[in-house]
């Protein structure tokens, strides 16, 4: 696997996040205009707030920069990655994500989705990896 930044790819994960297109029966747009419409419309929809506090805390959680106190660091972005996971997976089992089930049938938003999901295991994959070299270099040599 070919080695990149790890702020490039923590950068062109976020991005493709909030580019995922999601498509309805009338409208559509991306991902991030969705979070934040939910986030504005919270009072008239309660039960649809989990998954836009789900999207932009865990989008939130995975681009603040921390200091790698006792590996931290890849745990809080395998956090965010979860809870952004998450936030897509309740808002397409909610009540009302059949609506936008023509995601799955559309070429764009199949697309934006694919590549969303690619590049969030590829970035597991060097979490993993990056976590591993990490404990072996505090191992002691026997």
């Amino acid at each position: 696997m070919q080695k990149i930044n790890p702020a490039t790819l923590r950068l062109l994960v976020s991005v493709s996040y909030c580019c995922i297109m999601i498509s309805g029966m009338h409208i559509g747009g991306p991902w991030l205009a969705y979070l934040l419409i939910t986030l504005f419309t919270a009072a008239f929809y309660p039960l649809s707030f989990a998954y836009a506090i789900l999207g932009i805390g865990g989008l939130v959680i995975y681009l603040i920069r921390t200091y790698n106190f006792l590996g931290g660091a890849w745990l809080q972005r395998l956090i965010g990655l979860s809870a952004m996971w998450l936030s897509l997976i309740v808002f397409f089992m909610s009540e009302g994500g059949a609506y936008n089930y023509s995601t799955f049938q559309e070429t764009v938003p199949l697309i934006s989705l694919g590549l969303f999901v690619v590049l969030s295991v590829w970035q597991i994959i060097s979490l993993i990896s990056g976590w591993r070299n990490q404990y072996k270099k505090a191992q002691p040599h026997q």
